[in-house]
C-alpha cells in the first residue's frame, strides 16, 4: 500500500497546476452578439495571447467530444455542426478525422477510452528531432496516421486550418502542429487541446512556443493530472486553467524582440509542474490496485467515490465547463 499512500499524500498537499498565472476578468457585458456560422468561426482571427476565445473553444472542444463516437455516428455529428466533407481514418485503436467546409478545415484526433489503464502503460521514452526530443510513443503514433492525414488535406487544400483534440488526441495533435509546420511548410490557423499530456523536452518545447506563438492553447479542467505527465517534459503553448473560481493563465509570450523584448520566450511559466518520477510511478500503482480492487469484489475497495485528478479529465466535463463560460449568442465573453 505504500505507493498509494505516497501518491495521495502528493495529491492532498499539492495544487494541480503550480505556476506564475494571472485571474481572467470577466468580460461578459451583458449585450447580444450575433452568433457566427461554422465557417465564420474557423475564419475568424484569433490569439491564444488574448482574451480566450471561446466561441471556437467551444467549438473545438465539441469536435474534440465528437471523436470518440463510432464513425458513422461521428459523421452525422460533423455533418450536424456544418461540416461538408468528413474522411475518418482509423488504425488499430487510433482514429482521427479530417472534416472540412468550404476553405477551412479542422484535425480532430481522438484521445483513449480508458485514461487509467492509458496512464498505467505510459512511458516517458523520447526520440530525437532537429530541434529538441519529442515523446517516442505519440510520434510513432502519429506516424501511422500521417500519410491518410496528409492526403486528406491535399485534397481538400484548406486555407485556414485547425488541430484538435482530447487526452492522448491532444498530444497527437500537437505531434501533428509540429510535423505539418516543420515538414510540411503548411501554415496553421489555430491548435487547442484538451487535458493534453505532454509531448516534448524543453528544447524543443521552447521552439514549438516560437513557431506556434499566438495560435495554440491548452485548456486543462480542475484537477486533471493527465496535463502532468510524462515526468521530465515540458509543455508549450498558452494555458487556460479553468478552475471553480474562474479562469487561471499563463502570462502571455511574446517574441524576442516584440513589443516586450525584456520578456524573452525562453522565460516562459511552465504550464504545469510534471510529476516526478517517484511521483508517476506511485500513480501508477495506485491505479493498478483499483484496477485489481475492481475484480475482486469481495476485496476492500483503494478509493471511495471517483478520483478527482482523473473525474476532471473527462472530455464531457470540459465541454460543459467551457459552455457555462459563453454568453447566451455562443460568443465569447
Amino acid at each position: 500500500m505504500e505507493p498509494l499512500v505516497v501518491f495521495a499524500g502528493y495529491v492532498a498537499r499539492q495544487p494541480p497546476h503550480p505556476q506564475k498565472t494571472y485571474q481572467e476578468p470577466n468580460r461578459a457585458d451583458g449585450s447580444a452578439k450575433r452568433a457566427m456560422d461554422l465557417v465564420e468561426r474557423l475564419r475568424a482571427s484569433w490569439d491564444s495571447n488574448g482574451p480566450p476565445e471561446w466561441s471556437v473553444t467551444e467549438l473545438m472542444a465539441s469536435i474534440s467530444d465528437i471523436a470518440y463516437q463510432t464513425p458513422p455516428a461521428a459523421e452525422r455529428s460533423y455533418c450536424g455542426l456544418g461540416f461538408e466533407w468528413i474522411r475518418p481514418i482509423i488504425e488499430d485503436s487510433m482514429a482521427v478525422y479530417v472534416v472540412s467546409a468550404k476553405n477551412v478545415a479542422v484535425i480532430a484526433f481522438r484521445g483513449t477510452d480508458d485514461p487509467a489503464d492509458w496512464l498505467v502503460n505510459l512511458k516517458a521514452l523520447s526520440m530525437r528531432t532537429p530541434h529538441g526530443r519529442v515523446h517516442r510513443g505519440f510520434a510513432s503514433t502519429y506516424t501511422k496516421l500521417e500519410k491518410e492525414v496528409m492526403a486528406a488535406l491535399q485534397k481538400q487544400q484548406p486555407k485556414h486550418l485547425w488541430v484538435t483534440g482530447h487526452s492522448l488526441g491532444g498530444a497527437l495533435a500537437v505531434v501533428c502542429a509540429h510535423r505539418l509546420i516543420e515538414i510540411e511548410k503548411l501554415p496553421l490557423h489555430g491548435v487547442i487541446t484538451f487535458g493534453q499530456p505532454m509531448v516534448a523536452k524543453k528544447g524543443l518545447a521552447d521552439y514549438l512556443d516560437k513557431q506556434l506563438l499566438g495560435r495554440y492553447a491548452r485548456i486543462v479542467n480542475g484537477a486533471d493530472i493527465v496535463p502532468q505527465v510524462p515526468p521530465a517534459y515540458a509543455h508549450c503553448g498558452s494555458l487556460l486553467h479553468l478552475t471553480d473560481d474562474g479562469i487561471r493563465r499563463s502570462e502571455a509570450k511574446r517574441p524576442v524582440g516584440g513589443a516586450h523584448p525584456d520578456e524573452p520566450i525562453n522565460a516562459r511559466e511552465e504550464a504545469s509542474r510534471p510529476l516526478t518520477d517517484h511521483e508517476f510511478q506511485a500513480l501508477k500503482a495506485s491505479l493498478k490496485q483499483r484496477k485489481e480492487s475492481e475484480k475482486r469484489p469481495d476485496g476492500p475497495p483503494v478509493y471511495q467515490g471517483n478520483m478527482p485528478w482523473l473525474r476532471d479529465h473527462s472530455i464531457e466535463l470540459y465541454l460543459a465547463k467551457i459552455r457555462s463560460m459563453i454568453g447566451p449568442t455562443g460568443q465569447s465573453l
